[in-house]
């Protein structure tokens, strides 16, 4: 079936896990996108009645390495995945589909909203090894007790720093901030100036800007079309003199922000542009009465000033009794035995 024809059911169960990167939209363009066209979708739907119980949005990505089955999108964009299931009963049956396929799996930063994670874990061990190595969670803030008492816990310093900024930017030129709920009729416009920002940065030496990867750049303006279509899409700036120095595209659903992508100009990097617009976003989030921001991504250095909370996530990797489990699981084995050499020739001790 095509995620387009049970997108209304899909959406019905994915509220229940609370994430915006379980909707079908999500998973449709990054089925389009963000994967190569001999990669193939095989996703396990499970109907109780007219009802959605469960769905595995799983694709076969083939590598020179060898193939294995994932959540769709997750090696590319590398935002939080679900299984979803309704019930205990309809994990379980997700579950042995799941491990059924024979195949090596990658299941990458899996949320515990459902309970899948822990049948998966109790069926494939019957039919294979399980590996569950540590993947980072993705940091949060709770904002229910409002912004007074969010801002007054930040660190005397981050504040200093930011307020000191913005005060010496201001010496420059005429400064703004604009938040922006963009329509069908505006999206790709603002999105086009949003990016545009992020090509100013270290991104596009490092050849990771949005409008310089075919890939990101068709999932992030095709999704972003859909999320304003239904009124979720939020684009902010920080103008000097009208140019945007600093922006942040995220969603706004499940009464949370959900930081999509960041990017400022480097040539103003002094005067933390960026870290401007994150503490005004963050105002902007308890002003809406939303109860969470979500930073997604990973939980970096520098997000340690804001919040020290943090979703945890798990990756499963399977690997099962049959010659294709075997050599995926040595292929592993000595990539990962690799990995650790390389490490300890670049960091001796």
């Amino acid at each position: 079936q095509e995620i387009s024809q049970i997108a209304p059911a899909w959406d019905e169960l994915a509220a229940l896990s609370g994430y915006p990167t379980s909707a079908a939209s999500w998973y449709e363009n990054a089925c389009r996108f963000a994967h190569s066209s001999c990669d193939q979708p095989h996703i396990i739907v499970l109907w109780d009645g007219e009802r959605l119980a469960g769905i595995a949005p799983l694709i076969v990505r083939h590598a020179p390495h060898g193939s294995r089955y994932e959540v769709i999108g997750t090696s590319t964009l590398y935002e939080p995945a679900a299984i979803l299931a309704r019930t205990n009963e309809a994990a379980s049956q997700l579950a042995q589909a799941v491990v059924a396929l024979k195949h090596p799996l990658a299941l990458i930063r899996l949320t515990d909203a459902t309970p899948f994670n822990d049948a998966f874990i109790r069926y494939a061990r019957r039919a294979g090894l399980v590996r569950c190595p540590p993947t980072s969670g993705s940091p949060y803030v709770d904002l229910r007790s409002g912004w007074e008492p969010y801002f007054e816990g930040l660190p005397s310093r981050l504040k200093n720093v930011i307020r000191r900024g913005h005060r010496q930017l201001g010496k420059t030129g005429r400064l703004e901030f604009e938040f922006i709920k963009p329509d069908t009729t505006n999206v790709t416009l603002v999105l086009q100036q949003a990016f545009e920002v992020e090509m100013q940065s270290w991104k596009r030496l490092a050849g990771s800007a949005v409008l310089l990867r075919t890939d990101l750049r068709e999932f992030f303006f095709h999704y972003a079309a859909d999320l304003a279509r239904r009124g979720e899409l939020l684009v902010s700036f920080l103008r000097l003199d009208g140019v945007p120095v600093a922006m942040q595209v995220a969603s706004v659903s499940y009464r949370a922000y959900w930081q999509l992508k960041i990017g400022y100009d480097e040539r103003q990097v002094k005067y933390l542009v960026g870290m401007q617009l994150q503490m005004e976003t963050l105002k902007w989030a308890c002003q809406q009465g939303l109860d969470r921001y979500e930073f997604l991504g990973t939980a970096e250095r520098w997000i340690s000033d804001w919040t020290s909370a943090v979703h945890p996530y798990r990756t499963l990797l399977f690997y099962p009794f049959n010659p294709i489990g075997i050599r995926a699981l040595l292929r592993d084995s000595i990539a990962r035995i690799q990995g650790k050499l390389a490490q300890r020739r670049k960091n001796p001790a």
